[in-house]
């Protein structure tokens, strides 16, 4: 029945594709299809705000984007431009899918759509950054609101910075032996790693400790490939540095996207055999511009990287890097942030594009009793942001051990280190069904959060739980080996381990979903 409704459904895009093409007498009947008009996004930056003086980022409309020009700064006479590069991921996956409609080869198009690593045409966007001849920032605002007024621009934004996330409460610890005394293929949690233990990793473990074939691209400040606990799932030949600053790619000068790393993968992670692709967009400082992470989606999407953890962000929505976002096939996992802040009244960003893009998860933070994590006093100071309608879920962030530059270990806090356990969880997800959508993922990870926590967590978040990383790996590999089950008898035998509650609330999930997001 599901097939001969998907049949149905790509029969009537085909059709529509033809009477287009037809009464438009235009041979790009990719572009022609989306020739309705667009929202328009307007700048808000002032002169207060943190960018570079000398880039200026512009999303084309649909149409325009499929008509896949070669731009020169000939074609943007608004401003005295000096250079025009296209950073947009996805293109090619985009102009595969463009020629097959053009050339009215269906069978093509169903092919490439039904790839993982295929963009949705219907929401591609090209993105282009523009550099000044004159670098200044009050040419930047000019050159923003001049092309702000062109019919095929939906969006021109200056290129802002942004920092990581804060840390808080450093325990250096150093020891004697380095954790790699834990075997990538042991169900043995090391000592101190409370969050493993809490999202159920040695249940996890036991169906899948992770594939090489999955890899999870960090964007942050590098990481440490010579750390022991990592150098053997870092791969050293895709890492890439998108900075300004000259530094060996395979080096961390700030330490925090070595800790993140270690959370993910390596001995002491939580999926220890997948692949880290470091993806460096932030300097020494801890400084990340916008055109950086831009360029590192779309390097993601162009390697096909099926996961990228993001642990980073700000209070500026740019739309340059949302249309990377949905751009990117895969799965997006970001930080919520912590700033003691309720990110549905105050949006923080990239975390609050979960509800513009099917494909991010934004992360809260927990303790170790399942609680909102908090680090200062009472009510004041620093603590995990949340958000009942813009937070997917919680997941362990509080006094979180993991790899250090340099060798050893230590403890920190914060969500940027609650997401990289979500990342884990996918790629752990991937290992064993490789061929699952991102939005059905988040779907499944949301919908089989742990729901026996504190109120301050059941209430603050999407899932109203903490991140259970066995679950959705079972049911990824339920999906896989067991093929000629019912849905609902698949539930049945993962309610076994978590009731009937869960049965009903994945029944609920899998109904709300289209076909496509099962792919």
């Amino acid at each position: 029945m599901k097939k001969l409704i998907v049949v149905f459904l790509t029969s009537l895009v085909m059709l529509s594709m033809l009477f287009v093409g037809q009464n438009t007498g235009n041979g790009n009947i990719a572009a022609s299809m989306f020739a309705e008009e667009e929202r328009t996004y307007y700048s808000s930056a002032t002169l207060e705000d943190s960018f570079s003086d000398c880039t200026v980022h512009v999303v084309l409309n649909r149409q325009e984007s499929l008509r896949f020009r070669r731009l020169s700064v000939r074609d943007f006479p608004e401003y005295n431009f000096s250079g025009v590069v296209c950073i947009t991921p996805g293109i090619e996956s985009a102009q595969e899918q463009a020629f097959a409609i053009n050339s009215r080869n269906f069978g093509r198009l169903e092919q490439i759509q039904g790839s993982p690593h295929s963009v949705q045409i219907g929401e591609f966007r090209r993105i282009i950054s523009l550099t000044l001849s004159e670098p200044s920032r009050e040419g930047v605002l000019e050159a923003v609101r001049r092309l702000e007024k062109r019919s095929d621009v939906i969006s021109a934004s200056p290129n802002f910075y942004e920092y990581l996330e804060p840390v808080f409460n450093e325990h250096d610890i150093r020891h004697d032996y380095h954790e790699a005394n834990f075997a990538p293929m042991s169900l043995t949690v090391p000592s101190g790693h409370w969050g493993l233990t809490r999202v159920r990793a040695p249940e996890a473990w036991a169906i899948t400790t992770g594939s090489s074939a999955i890899r999870v691209a960090v964007l942050d400040t590098g990481i440490d490939a010579s750390h022991p606990d990592l150098s053997s799932v870092v791969n050293r030949g895709l890492a890439r540095n998108f900075t300004t600053e000259n530094r060996d790619v395979n080096t961390d000068p700030h330490g925090h996207g070595t800790r993140v790393a270690g959370i993910i993968s390596g001995s002491v992670g939580l999926a220890r055999n997948v692949s880290l692709i470091s993806l460096r967009v932030a300097i020494a400082s801890g400084s990340a511009s916008i055109n950086a992470q831009v360029q590192a989606i779309q390097f993601a999407t162009t390697n096909r990287i099926q996961i990228i953890n993001a642990s980073l962000g700000g209070t500026t929505n740019d739309n340059a890097r949302l249309q990377a976002i949905q751009n990117f096939p895969g799965l997006f996992v970001t930080g919520a942030g912590n700033e003691r802040n309720n990110n549905d009244a105050n949006p923080r960003f990239p975390a609050n594009h979960r509800n513009d893009s099917t494909n991010v998860m934004s992360v809260a933070a927990s303790n170790s009793n399942d609680a909102w994590a908090a680090w200062g006093f009472l009510w004041q100071g620093p603590a995990s942001n949340w958000g009942r309608e813009t937070v997917c879920l919680f997941a362990p962030g509080d006094s979180i051990r993991s790899t250090r530059t340099g060798g050893g270990h230590n403890s920190e806090n914060g969500t940027s280190f609650a997401a990289p356990f979500v990342a884990a969880t996918a790629a752990l997800m991937l290992s064993v069904n490789p061929n699952l959508g991102a939005h059905f993922m988040r779907e499944l990870i949301i919908l089989t959060t742990n729901t026996s926590v504190n109120s301050n967590i059941r209430n603050y978040c999407i899932s109203g739980g903490r991140l259970d990383a066995y679950m959705p790996v079972r049911a990824a590999y339920l999906m896989n080996s067991m093929r000629g089950m019912s849905m609902e008898d698949m539930f049945d035998v993962l309610a076994r381990d978590h009731g009937f509650d869960a049965r009903a609330r994945l029944l609920e999930a899998f109904s709300s979903l289209t076909f496509a997001h099962l792919m």
